[in-house]
């Protein structure tokens, strides 16, 4: 039976594309998510240990197929790359405020700033890269912002806790600027 949820699994998370939840997964199959998670890290080993040209990436909570190091420039130059526009310096700033100090509101983050960040926000939002997390319980409701999971995929990062980590004169940088904009 494992070897149908192997060839089951290769091929949803094929046709899927994108990074797919392990619970997603283990429902497709009717398996628990702990017995799901066994047979996809022993495919993991078994792709690497048959130096395929793709590989299974954890990517948060879900799973995604993508090609190995190995044979990337050889699959890039044939396929035809989506031009990506790059994310602009103010998209970038906005993005590592909310990856750092999630959940975060537009407030925080246009205080941190200095300038207004509703259009970061969106474009961020537009891409897929941010998305709401509630709202804070305070007047107004702020919306809350906090990073997705093609945010993880598009850094190559498999948790949060794989960001760099903040020196301390950046943390003092970052309480200072807070403390001044909230005079």
């Amino acid at each position: 039976m494992d070897r149908q949820h192997k060839k089951a699994i290769e091929a949803i998370l094929f046709l899927w594309g994108e990074p797919l939840e392990l619970t997603e997964i283990a429902r497709a199959l009717d398996v628990s998510k702990k017995d799901a998670r066994l047979i996809i890290e022993e495919m993991k080993e078994e792709f690497q240990k048959d130096e395929r040209g793709l590989m299974i990436k954890k990517v948060g909570d879900c799973y995604q197929l993508q090609t190995v190091k190995e044979v990337k420039g050889i699959v890039s130059k044939f396929v035809e790359k989506q031009k990506v526009t790059s994310l602009s310096s103010g998209c970038m700033e906005t993005l590592a405020i909310i990856a750092y100090k999630q959940p975060v509101t537009r407030i925080d983050i246009e205080n941190l700033r200095g300038v207004s960040s509703t259009s970061t926000i969106q474009t961020l939002q537009k891409r897929g890269l941010i998305e709401e997390a509630g709202r804070l319980d305070q007047i107004g409701r702020p919306i809350l912002y906090r990073t997705t999971n093609r945010f993880l995929q598009s850094f190559n990062l498999e948790d949060l806790k794989d960001l760099p980590q903040l020196t301390e004169m950046e943390k003092y940088k970052i309480e200072q600027e807070k403390d001044h904009a909230t005079e």
